[in-house]
């Protein structure tokens, strides 16, 4: 059930500058938690992502094996129900 409230001017300028101020605290978290973010790296670290291309770079290129794959007969006889609403 609403209840009314009564406020003058003063009080409505008070809880909107209030709320304002939690809204940016709010703003500022969340960028905080869920923003970009770097880290510091020390120029003698290694780099983790180029391992491939230092070993790309003196090795031949890969094989790729090929299988055939056999279907059992309890696959090969799918069928496809569609439902409609």
């Amino acid at each position: 059930m609403p209840t009314n409230v009564t406020i003058n001017a003063e009080e409505l300028k008070a809880l909107l500058a209030e709320r304002d101020l939690a809204e940016e605290r709010l703003r500022a978290y969340r960028r905080e938690l869920f923003g970009a973010k770097s880290e510091a790296r020390e120029p003698n670290q290694p780099s983790l992502f180029n391992e491939a291309e230092t070993l790309g770079a003196n090795s031949a290129p890969a094989q790729e094996k090929t299988r055939r794959r056999l279907r059992s007969p309890r696959t090969s006889a799918r069928s496809v129900v569609i439902a409609s609403r």
